[in-house]
């Protein structure tokens, strides 16, 4: 998927939370709308080498898919 930050059916985000005081973690969200589904991908880095992913896809009958795996970045390839 094309992702173009122009595009008005696009949207983009990202933050920062503290779970405690020595600990930060990252987090991206992208989103992606079409006539009939709506498509969220957020990623959220655990450690220093692993990332978890949360793919959301809805369509407008209702029905929401949720597919959630960790991405580890020293092995994982995205084939």
């Amino acid at each position: 998927m094309d992702v173009d930050a122009n595009d008005k059916k696009f949207s983009f985000g990202s933050c920062r939370k503290s779970v405690n005081e020595t600990s930060n973690s990252s987090a991206l969200e992208f989103g992606r709308f079409t006539e009939n589904n709506e498509f969220r991908l957020k990623a959220e880095q655990n450690t220093d080498n692993t990332v978890s992913l949360t793919l959301r896809i809805a369509d407008t009958c209702g029905r929401v898919r949720n597919i959630h795996f960790e991405f580890y970045l020293d092995s994982d390839t995205a084939m």
